[in-house]
């Protein structure tokens, strides 16, 4: 289903925009315009790039033009728009010593249109551009940054840029870009809808994954253009057969997966489009793993944007307006439109050349919309000074150390979960507790014990209040609340360079019974010290939450009583801040 809606989306695509159904064509950035006339004339060359205030990067035309061949080891040119090696018979690192080769096939692949007059000219053009590219480079290269490079006539000074890979397309004078010409574009999508078809005497045909036909399937499946960490950012192929334990035992290569020409470019195609630069349909979760989500519909993707743009970047205006929508049946108003269109995610990570799909999910909106609000509500601390809401990956932050990086996978996990509704890896809030146990000084940070709530609610289904509940009935629970509010009595009775959190919060919550008593003993102590009414109004306190405790305090207490014992702990903590008296500094019910 998730490569049908790819292909759907491509087909969607392609009707709205300007070239129709066209096939065989995507849409690239070109660095470099070659102005010429129908003599073949080159009249100048011209930079595409343009900076716009403060971008760090210049941004480039961009054209539909004749899909590229897809390089390998060997020579092969693309049709019309290509690199100055092939074009001008430059020199690069990659293919040493086959600069006449790589002009050869450019002239070749251009063979069957030259009857037209602009693709004429454009060879007239390389032809001339060839026999004297010292002459041309000397006036192109001027207030550029110049590299020599071996050439056809020996060696030449050209801009660095063209031996970087930058792209050149060919345009008439006060005309159109020859890629733009009407005949010539027929003649490609005419080719590429003639490798699509079946013939029904050729040996080599499979049942198609996506159409469920029987087709040619596609050998060499396209690169897509996946955003990726500073210089990996170009186009990188989905992930291959490479090594027998892929593959059945029968079959090789993408035998194992078959698709057919027409399906592999149709999604080709639409990956593009959801990949495109600036697109609403994509995020990227970290250096590395990308989501993509759209809706199986035509309708806009600003609505996909609001609805997980908050679970990715923690936005709480979005949040209050997409939980107003998806909340209106409560309201009495009827449902959004949307609820039930479609839904596709696709998570992609770049990993050693190929790109990896790490999930793959279809649902429909208003159920994402529904998990979406559900998973805010599970991370909720309460707060009303401050951003409620965390972002994911502020939560994958939480789990490491201060100076080290998350786990590629944890970001998609926990998008997954909150799009799903699936549990928690509980590994999270255990590597959480484990660093408090070895008193790290981020141990109440809010997305800590976010997480921690969130985990404790949705994998091991128990009912967490929102902020402090003097009456929630867990033993855990109120020995966390204990615990801060014994360590507010030592932090307002002396200055102690380690308090008890820095001591004993690790033991205090793994082992209660053999911390709490030397505690409460130690209590008596600092609460004389104080005197006062808050001396008074404190030892209340604690005998209100000493006799919701059993008369023997547990041993050892299990992984969930421990994230449980931290969560009442940040409650009681964050008490300190609510703007209170001193007679009234917690629920009266604890002043018993």
């Amino acid at each position: 289903m998730i490569l049908q809606s790819l292909v759907r989306v491509a087909e969607r695509q392609a009707a709205s925009s300007a070239h129709g159904n066209e096939r065989g064509f995507d849409t690239k950035k070109v660095e470099w315009i070659i102005d010429i006339d129908l003599a073949g004339v080159v009249h100048g060359v011209t930079w595409t790039g343009q900076r716009s205030p403060g971008a760090k990067k210049d941004d480039f035309l961009t054209l539909s033009i004749p899909k590229r061949c897809g390089r390998t080891s060997g020579v092969a040119a693309d049709l019309l728009v290509d690199k100055a090696g092939y074009l001008f018979g430059l020199e690069t690192p990659k293919k040493k010593d086959r600069r006449n080769e790589q002009v050869i096939a450019a002239l070749e692949a251009l063979a069957p249109l030259a009857d037209l007059p602009e693709v004429a000219a454009q060879m007239a053009a390389m032809r001339q551009i060839v026999a004297d590219l010292p002459a041309f480079s000397l006036i192109w290269s001027r207030g550029r940054s110049t590299v020599k490079v071996p050439c056809l006539s020996g060696e030449v000074e050209v801009p660095k840029d063209w031996v970087d890979g930058h792209l050149f397309a060919f345009r008439i004078v006060g005309g159109l870009f020859i890629i733009a010409v009407p005949k010539v574009r027929a003649w490609i999508s005419a080719q590429a809808a003639a490798a699509g078809v079946v013939d029904a005497d050729s040996a080599n045909q499979d049942l198609c994954l996506v159409t469920g036909l029987w087709s040619t399937p596609k050998t060499l499946i396209d690169a897509v253009s996946l955003p990726g960490p500073a210089g990996d950012g170009g186009p990188i192929k989905l992930i291959s057969f490479n090594a027998e334990a892929f593959c059945h035992l029968t079959r090789s290569g993408n035998e194992n997966a078959p698709i057919s020409v027409d399906a592999a470019d149709r999604l080709f195609d639409g990956l593009q489009y959801l990949c495109r630069p600036k697109s609403t349909n994509l995020k990227r979760l970290n250096g590395k793993t990308t989501v993509l989500f759209w809706m199986d519909g035509a309708i806009q993707s600003d609505a996909l944007d609001d609805l997980l743009g908050p679970c990715l970047e923690a936005d709480p205006a979005t949040v209050r307006r997409v939980e107003a929508i998806y909340a209106a049946p409560q309201d009495g108003r009827p449902a959004p439109a949307i609820d039930s269109t479609p839904f596709c995610s696709l998570v992609l990570t770049r990993e050693k050349g190929r790109v990896s799909v790490r999930s793959a999910l279809l649902s429909t909106v208003g159920d994402v919309a529904q998990h979406v609000l559900r998973w805010f509500r599970d991370l909720d601390l309460g707060y009303q000074d401050g951003p409620p809401y965390r972002a994911l990956w502020m939560l994958a932050k939480a789990i490491v150390a201060r100076d080290d990086e998350p786990a590629h996978d944890l970001m998609s996990r926990f998008y997954l979960c909150a799009i799903t509704g699936a549990p928690l890896p509980v590994e999270g809030m255990a590597a959480i507790l484990r660093r408090l146990r070895a008193h790290d000084k981020d141990a109440d940070s809010p997305s800590r014990i976010a997480l921690i709530k969130a985990t404790l609610i949705r994998s091991y289904h128990k009912e967490i209040p929102v902020s402090l509940d003097p009456d929630y009935p867990d033993t855990a629970y109120h020995l966390g609340r204990l615990f801060a509010l014994l360590e507010q009595i030592q932090d307002k009775a002396i200055n102690a360079n380690a308090g008890i959190a820095d001591r004993y919060l690790g033991a205090a919550m793994g082992t209660p019974a053999l911390v709490f008593p030397r505690l409460l003993k130690l209590h008596h102590h600092h609460l004389s010290k104080i005197g006062g009414g808050l001396e008074v109004t404190w030892a209340r306190q604690i005998d209100g939450i000493v006799a919701k405790l059993p008369p023997r305090l547990p041993t050892t207490q299990k992984l969930a009583d421990q994230g449980t014992f931290m969560v009442g702990y940040h409650h009681q903590r964050a008490q300190r801040f609510v703007k209170t008296t001193d007679t009234d500094l917690t629920n009266p019910k604890d002043q018993q």
